[in-house]
């Protein structure tokens, strides 16, 4: 397990909020986020070809939320005990397991968890919000995961489920081969 990108971000959080200057909000994300993020970080923003654009613009339009999320991310190493367990299950109904890390990072809201290689990736701005997050400053569109979800009590069978996908071959682009992709992954982790 892996989160110390959470803690760079909120440094680099802290230090974007505190300027209009918008050369140096773009300079704190660089040095103090993306210059200092874990290989989990790195790939994050790979997979989900995020920009720093998109960063900024998260992090200076919902601040209520920001607000509301930062504890359950500082408290993430206590959810690693349940997701521990989940994948010892995983591990024992699929002894060949192949070990892989969990990354937490704060994402610019494309993704809840994914992975790369290796790496299991979880999107914590998504992942780790519950009922008390607040929400009304986010678009409309966007709402109805937060209020429909209680996604931090489904945090572990999110992270067996991507754990799963490291363990996969390489997904080939068409319909069915998603399907089975996806749908091998989620009763995997589910029936564990």
């Amino acid at each position: 397990f892996v989160s110390t990108d959470i803690d760079n971000f909120w440094i680099a959080y802290e230090n974007i909020i505190s300027t209009k200057d918008s050369i140096k909000r773009y300079n704190y994300l660089k040095e103090l986020y993306f210059d200092k993020g874990t290989k989990g970080l790195k790939s994050l923003i790979d997979v989900r070809n995020y920009t720093e654009k998109e960063f900024i613009d998260g992090i200076t339009k919902y601040p209520k939320f920001w607000n509301s999320l930062k504890s359950n991310t500082l408290k993430v190493k206590t959810l690693y005990p349940k997701i521990d367990a989940d994948i010892q299950k995983l591990k024992r109904a699929y002894p060949e397991l192949k070990p892989a890390s969990i990354y937490f990072a704060i994402g610019a809201f494309r993704t809840g968890g994914t992975y790369q290689n290796d790496r299991v990736l979880i999107g914590s701005e998504l992942s780790l919000a519950d009922k008390n997050t607040l929400i009304d400053e986010l678009p409309a569109w966007r709402q109805p995961f937060y209020q429909t979800q209680n996604p931090i009590k489904e945090l572990p069978l999110l992270c067996t489920h991507e754990y799963i996908h490291t363990q996969q071959k390489e997904l080939v682009e068409n319909l069915i081969s998603m399907c089975l992709f996806e749908g091998v992954a989620e009763f995997i982790s589910c029936k564990v």
